[in-house]
């Protein structure tokens, strides 16, 4: 057997035979050079080539790739479309630039599988391999997705005519924060004991406690990285007022940073009502008027009356608990301990879960929730208050009224044009 950078490429002996049960006897199939060796390209050989490929294609996205995103973010920018056409054109962009930046991950699964396919050990010199082969494709995924995202905000700013580029570092903070703990998290889950199903499903259930413990015990922390502070007096006495009369509890109402970035928004923050916020941008409170910041108060206390956080995360973690069962049942399938193929398993899941966990079961069920936090502020409001509000926010987001089915998918949020409509069909109906 000849050995090239501690991979076998070719064995001088005839190939073993192997039993593989009930199918019969199969035999390993190559070709024979000119001495009669016969070539076996062997599992962790085409490991190593699919790692290369991988390699490759994702320099080319960091390369020639960020230059057609820029060619196509200018060709927007120069178009005489309207401010919101041009946003929603950019977001667009950048999201197939991010699609395209994450399809190399199906390489990293192939040359992780490849890589631990065989029953012996791997030695230490391939072990190094994987470990650098590993690293140097996820390094180079995050600088892609870094310089992606930057070419993508500054155009944003350039078309919203933002006065300087808006910093992110506090969000970013929290993004990143919230990544690490998750990540840490996975990692403990994974040392839980066991085999079986009975192991796929303690560590289903881990991921889920996992996933539900940020947005449950971490909002404090998340208030105070993001630099909120507590509302006016007379803000915070109607908000209570409101809160009283939908029969929620808040522990705070805080506003935080937006100017910077024309964002008017508002979130609703935690689970447990100690532990629970609304926050509500600076720039939304500069701009609106009282009646209508009531309204976009009262939306979000209609999410806290709904439990739509709960709603979510159990949506999330259903996804991720159907496709740990079903990927974990492949692995038996084939005969491979899950424990050995976890590594590959985990990478599935995340592949898998965010398209469809994160993108499309949320966005469906994030239009529905829209939809009745809507009906709930419209009853404690009133309905004009509430189209006046939405209106609002929607010229000061440069958000546009009539987006298609995907791309409300994408937001999570229905059209402005489906729930004023919605609003108004409730409001002939109430009469």
């Amino acid at each position: 057997m000849t050995v090239v950078a501690g991979l076998p490429v070719w064995h001088t002996r005839p190939p073993r035979v192997e039993t593989t049960g009930s199918a019969g006897q199969t035999e390993a199939s190559g070709e024979f050079d000119r001495a009669g060796r016969r070539w076996v390209v062997t599992p962790r050989v085409l490991a190593a080539l699919v790692g290369a490929v991988t390699i490759l294609g994702q320099l080319l996205l960091l390369g020639p790739g960020r230059h057609r995103l820029q060619r196509s973010v200018r060709r927007i920018e120069q178009s005489p479309q309207s401010r919101p056409e041009k946003l929603l054109r950019l977001r667009r962009a950048m999201g197939w630039a991010e699609a395209g930046a994450v399809a190399p991950l199906l390489g990293l699964v192939g040359f992780c599988a490849l890589s631990v396919v065989g029953r012996r050990p791997l030695p230490a010199g391939q072990k190094v391999l994987l470990i650098a082969g590993v690293t140097l494709i996820v390094g180079l995924l995050c600088l892609t997705l870094l310089g992606n995202a930057r070419v993508g905000r500054g155009a944003i700013a350039r078309v919203r005519e933002l006065p300087a580029r808006p910093r992110r570092r506090r969000g970013g903070l929290v993004s990143g924060l919230s990544g690490g703990i998750s990540a840490l998290g996975f990692d403990l889950v994974r040392l839980l004991p066991g085999a079986g199903a009975v192991h796929v499903f303690a560590l289903t259930c881990g991921y889920a406690v996992v996933l539900s413990s940020i947005p449950t015990l971490l909002p404090p922390l998340f208030v105070r990285l993001l630099g909120a502070a507590p509302v006016p007096p007379e803000l915070e006495r109607s908000c209570r007022e409101l809160a009283q009369r939908m029969g929620v509890r808040v522990r705070s109402f805080r506003s935080y940073p937006g100017r910077s970035e024309r964002k008017a928004t508002a979130v609703q923050l935690g689970v447990l009502p100690r532990l629970r916020y609304v926050l509500i941008s600076d720039y939304l409170l500069d701009q609106l008027e009282p009646i209508e910041v009531d309204a976009v108060v009262a939306h979000e206390l209609g999410h806290i009356r709904g439990r739509h956080l709960l709603l979510k995360l159990a949506a999330v973690a259903g996804v991720w608990a159907l496709l740990a069962g079903l990927l974990s049942g492949f692995a038996y399938s084939v005969r491979r301990p899950t424990d050995a193929l976890m590594p590959i398993l985990l990478v599935l899941l995340v592949i898998l879960a965010v398209p469809v966990g994160l993108v499309i079961v949320q966005g469906l069920l994030g239009i529905r929730l829209e939809a009745r936090a809507d009906a709930a502020a419209a009853d404690t409001v009133g309905v004009r208050a509430l189209a006046a509000a939405l209106v609002r926010t929607a010229e000061l987001n440069d958000t546009k009224s009539d987006p298609n089915w995907w791309q409300s998918i994408a937001n999570q949020h229905p059209g402005l044009d489906d729930r004023l409509a919605r609003l108004e069909e409730s409001s002939l109906s109430g009469r």
